[in-house]
């Protein structure tokens, strides 16, 4: 299948190279230049323009920060109108789903899916990550086999909204477990209790989500470089938020995980990963608590 994938992001080139290993013929774009060169290597052709990336596609697929990005490439920039016959756009970003209702209502003949990914890049590029796809069934359907390339499952989830609805409300899933390990190892080494201990006991325990679980070494003692960065998740949690305004929900934890996330980026950490906060954690402990 001649797949396009315009943004070269961690999670973008990670789904360039999926699709390559796949046996799929992958054309590439980028706004900033100078990422596409390992993806060219591998076979991967770098677009001249957004026409020439677009042009000639069956599938042509976003993957980028945020509801800004999505909306400067899908319809300021008119690639909801480039679109060839019969080509279907797809969005795996994590926006708001009603960007995703947006951008759909702007596709020509409904030709949009909003296919937000559950995992990370690691997953992703081995094709273990799985699937939310909105938008209409039948075109779905004709995908299947690219979404089985893609993915170790994916699930149909309603019309374009509904696989972004659902991603950010696993993605809030994912926070809240992550700062309750966070605040279980704080207070387990404040107590004095030693990391290797804890690598035994909360290493283990089925209390603890496989994604969350992945995090726990960084949580225990490590730099906090990956790719989920604190304005990634604080922008999802905002998005959360919203959504629970939207059907006159108050979401206490949701609200304090948002809040205890902007701290840590107001301390430095916005560029540092989920498990980060750990550190605004650790400077509450009082010097001497240690058992």
């Amino acid at each position: 299948m001649n797949v396009s994938v315009l943004g070269l992001g961690t999670m973008g080139a990670a789904l360039a190279g999926r699709l390559l290993e796949t046996g799929h013929d992958v054309t590439v774009w980028n706004r900033s230049p100078g990422k596409a060169g390992p993806l060219v290597e591998r076979g991967a052709r770098e677009a001249g323009s957004l026409q020439d990336a677009v042009s000639g596609a069956e599938v042509v697929i976003t993957l980028v920060t945020n509801d800004a990005a999505v909306r400067s490439l899908a319809v300021d920039s008119n690639v909801v109108g480039m679109l060839p016959d019969n080509a279907a756009l797809v969005d795996m970003s994590t926006v708001s789903p009603d960007t995703s209702r947006a951008v759909g209502k702007a596709t020509p003949g409904g030709r949009f899916v909003d296919a937000p990914i559950l995992g990370g890049p690691e997953p992703f590029a081995a094709g273990r990550a799985r699937l939310l796809l909105g938008g209409d069934r039948a075109l779905i359907e004709r995908l299947n086999p690219l979404w089985d390339d893609l993915s170790s499952g994916h699930y149909y989830t309603g019309p374009n909204g509904t696989a972004t609805t659902l991603k950010l409300l696993s993605n809030h899933l994912l926070v809240g477990g992550t700062q309750l390990l966070m605040e279980a190892v704080v207070t387990a080494q404040a107590h004095g209790f030693d990391n290797d201990v804890l690598r035994d006991v909360f290493g283990s325990t089925p209390a603890i989500a496989p994604g969350v679980q992945v995090r726990l070494e960084d949580v225990l003692e490590g730099d906090h470089v990956g790719w989920w960065t604190l304005l990634l998740a604080d922008k999802d949690m905002s998005l959360v938020l919203t959504l629970a305004e939207q059907v006159g929900l108050r979401l206490p934890i949701a609200q304090t995980s948002e809040a205890l996330i902007r701290v840590a980026i107001d301390e430095g950490y916005g560029e540092k990963d989920l498990g980060a906060i750990t550190e605004v954690l650790r400077q509450r402990v009082p010097s001497g608590s240690r058992e």
